[in-house]
């Protein structure tokens, strides 16, 4: 059996995939992840025969003495682990750093704890192999990848009401000329889109022969005429994303794979960026949008650019769920 830690949409999603290899497999479920050891503990009480252990977030707290438990936990994970033969696997969502940190000494020490333990560590894109090699030296490093989550990567539902709210606002401003970019996600240190995506639109606006507006969800931004801002979470349905979405607009600062990525590519909408993380290598790499520098922006460059359908499709072939329950069985076989 494989255990992995945490169990949200994406495990489930990998769950189904790995069952076409009769490879037993489940996620954490506690109130804490400080309870996790207990959790482990329990599962082999009841005869679970867990082979592998998969560590995967490294979410920081930001009370000192809560975040030393959680090096405690992960300490006792690695100790059960050992003694009941248990391989541990860190499947590293976030190569460079966690999305998270408060106290970094900390994170460092429990960073430092799993890849030290883990047999494979796995980056969540081949891209993001060569970073993961000069952060964890002389270590088995691999790559899966996440795929695209038909009912959406959060447990929330949609909300019709917002949408009715945003409709109103794009049909006051839609006409031949207007072009609508779309910035959602949750607020988070590294996401940039939501610092910078006011004065792109700003700039665009000044060079480019069409009207550009953003339709913001997620954190409050700065007030523009040009933006409809939703200043929390929520669910948009996706024919609504495909219906008025031209452009998704994603700037994160890290070395980690965006959930909007996957969807913006199965819905077959270009992503705009910057010069910031693994995100432009993506881009570039598979041709599903475009690398931008807001601080001279080239509207020819934009505006000329034509995207096909094969980019997206390359990308889906490759970045997939069933890819990844492939090779987690290569592995799992050879324990």
């Amino acid at each position: 059996m494989i255990l992995f830690q945490h169990n949200d949409r994406k495990v489930m999603s990998l769950i189904k995939e790995l069952k076409k290899y009769n490879i037993e497999s489940g996620g954490v479920e506690v109130r804490h992840p400080i309870l996790t050891p207990f959790y482990l503990l329990h599962q082999l009480i009841k005869g679970r025969k867990i082979k592998v252990y998969v560590f995967r977030y490294i979410g920081d707290s930001n009370h000192f003495v809560l975040a030393i438990i959680r090096f405690l936990s992960d300490l006792l994970i690695v100790l059960i682990s050992k003694v009941c033969n248990i391989q541990i696997w860190f499947l590293c969502h976030n190569v460079d750093k966690e999305t998270t940190t408060f106290f970094p000494g900390i994170i460092k020490l429990r960073r430092n704890l799993i890849a030290r333990y883990s047999s494979l560590i796995l980056t969540t894109n081949k891209l993001l192999i060569p970073k993961a090699r000069s952060i964890f030296p002389n270590k088995l490093i691999d790559s899966i990848s996440l795929g695209y989550i038909e009912n959406g990567a959060l447990d929330l539902d949609e909300d019709k009401e917002i949408e009715n709210q945003i409709l109103e606002w794009i049909f006051q401003k839609k006409d031949q000329k207007s072009k609508f970019v779309f910035c959602i996600g949750a607020p988070a240190k590294k996401s940039l889109h939501f610092t910078l995506i006011s004065d792109f639109i700003d700039k665009i606006n000044l060079v480019s022969e069409d009207n550009w507006y953003a339709i913001v969800v997620g954190k409050q931004v700065e007030k523009n005429n040009f933006i409809y801002n939703i200043p929390f979470k929520c669910v948009l349905n996706k024919n609504f994303i495909k219906n008025y979405a031209d452009y998704y607009y994603r700037v994160i600062n890290d070395f980690s794979m965006s959930y909007s990525t996957y969807e913006a590519v199965h819905y077959k909408i270009p992503t705009i960026t910057e010069n910031y993380g693994i995100l432009p290598q993506l881009i570039n790499n598979y041709n599903i949008g475009l690398v931008v520098n807001s601080s001279n922006l080239d509207f020819k460059q934009i505006g000329n650019f034509k995207f096909e359908d094969a980019g997206f499709d390359a990308f889906e072939l490759e970045n997939n769920w069933s890819i990844s329950a492939d090779k987690i069985n290569e592995y799992y076989q050879n324990i």
